[in-house]
């Protein structure tokens, strides 16, 4: 990358070590003030080729295809496509450049920074990574995105945003790592599912079918019905039953308040009315 500010330089020095400028025209550089986020985009990082060179930073990498390998004392480790290969401060190591177009992102995080962030896991023993490889957290590659994005626009308050998200990333390194998933995913489908009541609520009128339903909550209908009844402990169609006949009692009730026997009258044909649903 062409152009880059001496401000710039200095972050990106503080988490890689002495690199130059000219070592990184071929890398998009993203670097807050604990966290830095590289990625080779038309030809390799000069600085990660270099022959035993070190990082003063805990380094993470993420593999986009399988040409990428990392050299660690007499040790090749290739990085497995979609994991995550870490390797703690001061090792050793060089990115073995098979000629071909290099296919990572590399995150760096400070080091005192990362070791502050892991006090809150039960971790008792001094870790020390040698390019062992973890599987990787789905959140984690979009939490990247947002934090790229975030430092490449500049907008107000993204140095904010950029801290918040270099507290994220690091966590979510730490729970790739240490394989800390959240156990419940009740909160993920809530608002999908809040989504399709109101469509409900909104469509009584309307021929509903599960399959619309599913649509709107973006999942398929066998699983959005057990979603569904997980949720609300009713299936989608009772669920719409049960709305329905609601309704109509709460029309029936004021029919009979207001028209008296026009209300009964009017009444009993609501009764012989059934919601309109499809299975």
């Amino acid at each position: 990358m062409v152009g880059i500010a001496q401000s710039e330089i200095t972050k990106i020095q503080r988490l890689v070590g002495p690199v130059e400028q000219e070592q990184l025209i071929h890398v998009d550089c993203f670097a807050g003030e604990n966290v830095g986020v590289f990625m080779p985009v038309t030809g390799p990082c000069y600085y990660a080729v270099s022959p035993r060179h070190t990082h003063p930073s805990y380094m993470f990498t993420i593999a986009f295809n399988d040409r990428t390998a990392l050299k660690i004392g007499e040790d090749t480790i290739q990085s497995p496509q979609g994991k995550i290969l870490a390797l703690s401060p001061g090792i050793p190591h060089h990115e073995v450049h098979s000629g071909q177009h290099p296919g990572y992102v590399a995150i760096l995080i400070e080091k005192e920074f990362f070791q502050e962030q892991l006090l809150a896991y039960p971790v008792t023993q001094n870790i020390v990574f040698r390019g062992a490889v973890y599987e990787c957290l789905p959140a984690l590659l979009s939490r990247l995105k947002e934090f790229m994005i975030e430092i490449d626009n500049k907008m107000p308050g993204s140095e904010i945003i950029v801290k918040a998200l270099s507290v994220e990333l690091c966590h979510l390194i730490i729970r790739s790592i240490f394989n800390i998933n959240c156990k419940r995913d009740r909160i993920k489908y809530r608002f999908e599912i809040d989504k399709t009541i109101d469509y409900m609520h909104s469509n009584l009128w309307r021929k509903i079918s599960v399959e619309r339903l599913a649509g709107i909550a973006n999942m398929s209908p066998s699983y959005y019905a057990r979603i569904f009844k997980r949720e609300t402990g009713l299936t989608p169609i009772n669920y719409l039953n049960n709305i329905s006949y609601a309704v109509t009692g709460k029309q029936h009730q004021f029919h009979n308040n207001k028209n008296g026997c026009e209300g009964q009258n009017f009444s009993m044909n609501l009764e012989n009315r059934s919601p309109v649903v499809s299975k």
